[in-house]
Protein backbone atom coordinates (compact mmCIF):
# COMPACT_ATOMS: atom_id res chain seq x y z
CA UNK A 1 0.00 0.00 0.00
CA UNK A 2 1.25 3.50 -0.88
CA UNK A 3 0.66 6.31 1.60
CA UNK A 4 -0.11 9.91 0.61
CA UNK A 5 2.96 11.85 -0.49
CA UNK A 6 5.08 8.77 -1.22
CA UNK A 7 7.06 8.80 -4.45
CA UNK A 8 8.80 5.71 -5.80
CA UNK A 9 12.60 6.03 -5.58
CA UNK A 10 12.95 6.02 -9.38
CA UNK A 11 10.22 8.64 -9.99
CA UNK A 12 12.57 11.58 -10.47
CA UNK A 13 14.91 9.64 -12.76
CA UNK A 14 12.09 9.55 -15.32
CA UNK A 15 11.45 13.30 -15.20
CA UNK A 16 12.90 15.11 -18.19
CA UNK A 17 13.31 18.78 -18.97
CA UNK A 18 12.68 20.77 -22.10
CA UNK A 19 15.31 23.43 -22.72
CA UNK A 20 14.50 26.08 -25.32
CA UNK A 21 17.01 28.71 -26.37
CA UNK A 22 17.35 31.10 -29.28
CA UNK A 23 20.42 32.22 -31.13
CA UNK A 24 20.19 35.89 -31.89
CA UNK A 25 22.21 39.05 -32.30
CA UNK A 26 22.59 41.24 -29.23
CA UNK A 27 21.04 44.61 -30.06
CA UNK A 28 23.62 46.63 -28.16
CA UNK A 29 26.85 44.93 -29.24
CA UNK A 30 26.01 43.10 -32.50
CA UNK A 31 27.40 39.92 -30.93
CA UNK A 32 25.50 36.68 -31.60
CA UNK A 33 24.56 34.77 -28.43
CA UNK A 34 22.62 31.79 -27.09
CA UNK A 35 19.72 33.21 -25.03
CA UNK A 36 16.93 31.77 -22.89
CA UNK A 37 13.35 33.07 -23.07
CA UNK A 38 14.16 35.79 -20.50
CA UNK A 39 17.03 37.03 -22.67
CA UNK A 40 19.82 35.72 -20.42
CA UNK A 41 23.06 34.39 -21.91
CA UNK A 42 22.94 30.58 -21.93
CA UNK A 43 26.27 29.68 -23.47
CA UNK A 44 26.51 26.77 -21.04
CA UNK A 45 23.54 24.42 -20.89
CA UNK A 46 23.31 21.75 -18.18
CA UNK A 47 21.20 18.82 -19.33
CA UNK A 48 20.24 15.38 -18.07
CA UNK A 49 19.26 12.07 -19.58
CA UNK A 50 16.16 12.25 -21.83
CA UNK A 51 16.11 16.08 -21.78
CA UNK A 52 14.99 17.75 -24.99
CA UNK A 53 17.01 20.71 -26.22
CA UNK A 54 15.68 23.17 -28.81
CA UNK A 55 17.82 25.87 -30.44
CA UNK A 56 16.00 28.40 -32.64
CA UNK A 57 17.97 30.27 -35.28
CA UNK A 58 16.91 33.92 -35.52
CA UNK A 59 17.97 36.10 -38.42
CA UNK A 60 20.21 33.69 -40.33
CA UNK A 61 20.91 30.12 -41.37
CA UNK A 62 23.25 28.51 -38.82
CA UNK A 63 25.63 25.56 -38.79
CA UNK A 64 25.98 23.65 -35.52
CA UNK A 65 29.18 21.65 -35.07
CA UNK A 66 29.79 19.45 -32.03
CA UNK A 67 33.23 18.43 -30.76
CA UNK A 68 32.28 14.74 -30.52
CA UNK A 69 29.98 12.41 -32.51
CA UNK A 70 26.35 13.34 -31.74
CA UNK A 71 25.27 9.69 -32.05
CA UNK A 72 27.02 8.95 -28.75
CA UNK A 73 24.83 11.46 -26.89
CA UNK A 74 21.62 12.35 -28.72
CA UNK A 75 18.71 11.23 -30.81
CA UNK A 76 17.58 13.55 -33.61
CA UNK A 77 15.50 13.66 -36.78
CA UNK A 78 16.36 11.28 -39.59
CA UNK A 79 18.55 12.82 -42.28
CA UNK A 80 20.41 15.15 -39.91
CA UNK A 81 24.07 15.05 -38.88
CA UNK A 82 25.13 13.07 -41.94
CA UNK A 83 28.80 13.68 -41.10
CA UNK A 84 28.23 12.77 -37.44
CA UNK A 85 29.05 16.18 -35.97
CA UNK A 86 27.44 19.10 -37.85
CA UNK A 87 24.03 20.26 -39.02
CA UNK A 88 22.84 23.31 -40.97
CA UNK A 89 19.47 24.74 -39.98
CA UNK A 90 17.54 27.42 -41.79
CA UNK A 91 16.66 30.91 -40.64
CA UNK A 92 13.85 30.81 -38.02
CA UNK A 93 14.05 27.00 -37.87
CA UNK A 94 14.81 24.84 -34.83
CA UNK A 95 17.35 22.16 -34.11
CA UNK A 96 16.02 19.60 -31.62
CA UNK A 97 18.16 17.03 -29.84
CA UNK A 98 17.12 14.57 -27.13
CA UNK A 99 19.76 13.35 -24.69
CA UNK A 100 19.96 9.56 -24.82
CA UNK A 101 19.13 7.66 -21.64
CA UNK A 102 22.56 5.98 -21.86
CA UNK A 103 24.55 9.11 -22.80
CA UNK A 104 27.79 9.30 -20.84
CA UNK A 105 28.28 12.27 -18.51
CA UNK A 106 30.47 14.70 -20.39
CA UNK A 107 31.07 18.29 -21.44
CA UNK A 108 30.46 18.81 -25.15
CA UNK A 109 31.86 21.88 -26.83
CA UNK A 110 29.86 23.10 -29.80
CA UNK A 111 30.06 26.02 -32.14
CA UNK A 112 27.38 27.77 -34.09
CA UNK A 113 28.39 29.51 -37.31
CA UNK A 114 26.03 32.34 -38.31
CA UNK A 115 25.99 32.24 -42.12
CA UNK A 116 24.60 35.75 -42.79
CA UNK A 117 27.10 37.42 -40.44
CA UNK A 118 30.07 35.15 -41.28
CA UNK A 119 30.82 34.78 -37.57
CA UNK A 120 30.60 32.36 -34.67
CA UNK A 121 28.16 32.65 -31.78
CA UNK A 122 29.71 33.81 -28.51
CA UNK A 123 28.77 31.77 -25.47
CA UNK A 124 31.13 30.93 -22.71
CA UNK A 125 33.82 30.84 -25.39
CA UNK A 126 32.76 28.51 -26.97
CA UNK A 127 29.23 27.40 -25.99
CA UNK A 128 28.99 24.01 -24.29
CA UNK A 129 26.59 21.34 -23.08
CA UNK A 130 27.21 19.66 -19.76
CA UNK A 131 25.52 16.25 -19.63
CA UNK A 132 24.88 15.32 -16.02
CA UNK A 133 24.85 11.81 -14.58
Amino acid sequence: MVSAGFMPSDFFSEVMATIKVTIEKDRDTDVWRVRDKEGNNRGTLKVGKKDKIYWQAKGSDMRFTFSKPVDDYFTYSEGQFLDGKSQLIGRSKMLQLTVKSDAPPDTLIYEVYVVAADTLVVGNSPPKLIIKR
